[in-house]
């Protein structure tokens, strides 16, 4: 799941490279048409070389069910939530603190490279922290200590000089959880109902990241400070890895 997740800020730090000259150069509308092609790009390949693996395709022997327990519901929605949380925090990094750190008086070319960093970094973090998590098993520390370490990297972003180290330690701050969250679903659900459990965690993660931007964007324009989304993104990032908490308490609480 941590190779899965390692994907997406792949191609945004690819993105924060390259779109900025490219729309320097084109204009904004040619940032918009390579962004198509490479998703084109991407289909054709799937649908080229994709195959389902022999062990799935021969052994659907458990029939599939669209029910889920209460329990099952509260768990799942509460690592959906923290899923959000994490990724809306990286959202407000990449999307808003290129603009604070030129309001800072960075050029506009090294603002988004400092930020391209942090997602270079995670690149790293994401598989290596899945293995170190599996190996030494402290998934919910690896949730916290990691989380809350994005969290302050974004809080102290405003306010401290230093900001490449910053984007670094939000860069490694992402690796460990993002594994580890997309895992937990399988920890409450069952074969015959993960699809369906599946279905609850990636609809908390989409309203949350229509929703998440559209607060930043709205704190921005209601304080006229760039500070104010990276603050709220730190927010974000703090309250997805403290919603563990919670989460494994009623765990142990229904297991009983």
């Amino acid at each position: 799941m941590a190779l899965t997740a390692s994907t997406w800020p792949f191609g945004v730090a690819l993105g924060l490279m390259g779109h900025s000259a490219l729309a320097a150069v084109a204009g904004w509308p040619s940032v918009l048409a390579a962004t198509a092609g490479f998703a084109a790009i991407a289909l054709i390949l799937v649908a080229s070389w994709y195959r389902t693996p022999h062990e799935s395709s021969t052994a659907g022997k458990t029939a599939i069910r669209y029910r889920l327990s209460g329990h099952q519901f509260v768990l799942v929605t509460l690592a959906g939530f923290m899923w959000t949380f994490l990724n809306v925090g990286l959202t407000h990094y990449f999307s808003f603190a290129p603009g604070l750190l030129v309001a800072l008086g960075h050029g506009t070319q090294d603002a988004a490279q400092f930020v391209s960093l942090g997602l270079w970094i995670s690149l790293i973090a994401i598989p290596l922290g899945g293995f170190l998590t599996e190996r030494y098993n402290h998934p919910s520390a690896a949730i916290l200590i990691f989380g809350l370490t994005s969290a302050a990297s974004m809080f102290l972003m405003p306010f401290w000089t230093v900001t490449i180290a910053l984007c670094l330690l939000i860069g490694v701050g992402i690796g460990p959880p993002a594994g580890v969250i997309m895992a937990l679903p399988a920890e409450v659900l069952r074969p015959e109902n993960r699809a369906a459990g599946l279905g609850v965690f990636f609809t908390w993660y989409y309203a949350g990241m229509a929703v998440g931007p559209a607060i930043a964007g709205l704190g921005r324009d209601l304080t006229a400070s760039a500070a104010t989304p990276v603050l709220i993104g730190g927010a974000f990032f703090a309250t997805g890895a403290l919603i563990i908490g919670p989460f494994r308490w009623l765990q142990s609480t229904w297991a009983k």
